[in-house]
């Protein structure tokens, strides 16, 4: 058995061919409408993973199970309702300084619970942590640059480009170029 953290909202338990038919008999007998089978989920759940993702912060959670060769992966999946998910994670890649400094308006705009400034080259990049419902706003700061919405492109960037800005950045560029 291994448990491995996709990220913040999911954690995937991996069984072998074997634990798969000790636990449940094997990977047609898994029903979750079956008493017997939500019981052996919840402790698999509760055994290998109690401090890891529990107590839960979040309204509900998916559990998927899934095949894989050999045994099976089931994943469990924190869910939230729209207005109480947690902040997303946008990142504005600038092609040149011009385009960023225009920019800071709008991003000053944005409530954002964190940002950082990189930089590469004569690219700069702003990764932000917002609200889901801030995203309509993020749609105009695309006339300056490209706008990316996946974690792992702020992962890249925060790895791989030179930090200008660790924190605020984006208090500390209104601050600078906003009267």
């Amino acid at each position: 058995m291994r448990v491995s953290t996709v990220n913040e909202n999911r954690i995937d338990i991996h069984l072998s061919a074997d634990e798969l038919y000790d636990i449940f008999g094997g990977y047609d007998n898994i029903d979750y409408k079956k008493t017997d089978c939500r019981a052996k989920i919840n402790c698999l759940i509760s055994a290998l993973v109690p401090d890891m993702f529990f107590p839960l912060d979040c309204e509900k959670i998916l559990i998927e199970v899934r095949p894989s060769n050999p045994g099976c992966t089931i994943s469990i999946i924190k869910q939230y309702r729209e207005n109480e998910s947690k902040e997303k994670t946008v990142t504005f890649i600038y092609e040149n300084s011009n385009d960023l400094i225009l920019s800071v308006e709008l991003l000053n705009e944005l409530t954002c619970k964190a940002s950082a400034l990189y930089t590469k080259g004569k690219k700069y990049a702003v990764i932000c942590r917002i609200k889901p419902f801030e995203i309509k706003k993020v749609i105009h700061i695309g006339e300056y640059c490209k706008i990316k919405y996946r974690q792992i492109d702020a992962v890249i960037i925060s790895e791989y480009w030179q930090p200008v800005c660790k924190e605020n950045a984006v208090n500390k560029l209104a601050r600078a170029f906003l009267q």
